[in-house]
């Protein structure tokens, strides 16, 4: 299973920026069910250091998105992981 949240790759230089950027990822881990997330809300709960992962995904319909417009997208964290969790190769 994936663990959720591993952590947070982005942080600012900024202390102020830091508290702001924790404070989303707690609430994004409370309510993880209910939230939808844009790409780069995603790419700091999966610890990616880039969105192109995310977008090469998306092309290749590995993760769920909900678009919304031309070029908006959202994603349920759940989903994501179970789609995720589909890939995991198991040991023999």
């Amino acid at each position: 299973m994936l663990p959720f949240m591993p952590g947070c790759s982005r942080m600012s230089r900024n202390p102020r920026n830091n508290d702001n950027m924790k404070a989303r990822i707690e609430k994004i881990r409370n309510e993880a069910g209910d939230l939808l997330l844009n790409k780069e809300e995603l790419a700091v709960c999966l610890n990616l250091t880039s969105t192109r992962t995310i977008e090469n995904w998306m092309r290749r319909r590995i993760i769920p998105f909900i678009p919304l417009g031309h070029r908006t997208v959202r994603f349920q964290p759940r989903k994501v992981y179970r789609a995720l969790e589909q890939l995991e190769v198991r040991a023999v």
